[in-house]
């Protein structure tokens, strides 16, 4: 889940509504490093969109997978 605020707010509101990615099926039990290789950065190259890289484990999966994904800020040029 994501959660920002609008460059222009001044009342320093979370104004921007939350953007779920993917919806979790399963938790991880097996193990105490979980989401160890997480990562939310600003793309430099416009400074609006945000990646995001991190773990996700399917119902029934005995391992995790990795799930990239990108929001564009809205208002952005």
């Amino acid at each position: 889940m994501l959660k920002v605020k609008a460059h222009r707010n001044r009342i320093r509101q979370l104004t921007l509504h939350e953007t779920v990615l993917v919806e979790g099926e399963a938790a991880q039990t097996n193990t105490l490093r979980w989401e160890d290789y997480t990562q939310t950065a600003i793309d430099p190259s416009d400074d609006c969109t945000i990646w995001y890289v991190g773990d996700y484990l399917k119902k029934g999966a005995a391992n995790h997978t990795s799930r990239i994904g990108a929001f564009r800020l809205p208002g952005c040029r």
